[in-house]
């Protein structure tokens, strides 16, 4: 915890910009976690070569602050902008922002922050694109995507996944693409993995999946799921693709499957352990 917020305070002082914004520290969490459990035991790493004196130096119990530090900054100089804060909406009165914002987000004149922006792309485009169906069932419902989708984004899926499944998620997200563009995808495969709930149930009922996101099982068939939808030439849709349903447990693969690693371009590379 003491590391946790060192780096945190460190980071804030030097991007005094944006300073430390709440949510942040979930995404260095982490980060910390896999430098940590590496560097404490190597031979638990994904690092198959030779233990040379670099790999020492890279691999020394000391530098996880340091470290850490630095794939912070990294990671937040493609996603600070979702941790701007929002402008303010033009409107006569609260209530006319409410209903401009929610119920008419295509027609609104409204000044909104890089994420809603990014987040209206997510629901009214792309998946109007790949599911017109459960596009028009979340428009009438009036569930708009800031509802769910700044949790999901700012944290990087850390409340929707557990860790194990967390890191392989973020094997792809940061194996495909240093700008993050797989993330986009990602929300729509999630999206698409509570179909039949969403279209199915009313707004409590969405609500409640949607904010409290159901175990998916196996991460990895979400994640090619995801890289389907952003490159279907490159990426066959994964095998029986399902949806989760209310009243059973998660869909699973027909087959067995391990767990992967993906390389600069989201290719399966290898077999083993996750790690970010």
């Amino acid at each position: 915890r003491t590391m946790l917020m060192d780096v945190l305070f460190c980071y804030a002082k030097q991007n005094s910009s944006l300073g430390y914004r709440q949510g942040i520290h979930e995404l260095l969490a982490p980060i910390i976690f896999v430098l940590d459990s590496d560097k404490r035991d190597p031979a638990d790493s994904l690092f198959t070569g030779p233990i040379n004196d670099e790999m020492n130096v890279i691999m020394d119990p000391d530098c996880v602050e340091s470290d850490s530090f630095i794939l912070l900054e990294a990671l937040m100089d493609s996603c600070q902008y979702w941790y701007v804060p929002k402008v303010e909406i033009k409107g006569r009165d609260m209530q006319e922002k409410e209903q401009t914002l929610f119920k008419d987000v295509e027609k609104a004149e409204v000044m909104t922050s890089p994420l809603a922006k990014k987040l209206e792309r997510i629901q009214n485009k792309l998946l109007r694109e790949h599911d017109t169906v459960l596009h028009v069932q979340l428009t009438n419902l009036g569930i708009a995507p800031q509802v769910y989708g700044i949790r999901w984004i700012r944290l990087l899926f850390g409340r929707e996944f557990p860790l194990d499944g967390l890191l392989v998620v973020w094997d792809a997200i940061f194996a495909y693409s240093p700008s993050l563009s797989l993330v986009d995808y990602i929300c729509v495969a999630m999206l698409q993995f509570i179909r039949n709930i969403l279209i199915g149930f009313d707004y409590p009922s969405c609500m409640q999946q949607l904010m409290h996101f159901p175990s998916v099982g196996d991460t990895h068939y979400l994640v090619e799921r995801a890289l389907h939808l952003r490159n279907p030439k490159m990426y066959l849709e994964p095998p029986s693709w399902q949806y989760h349903r209310m009243d059973s447990s998660p869909v699973q693969p027909s087959s067995p499957r391990k767990a992967k690693r993906f390389d600069g371009f989201g290719k399966v590379i290898s077999s083993g352990a996750s790690k970010v």
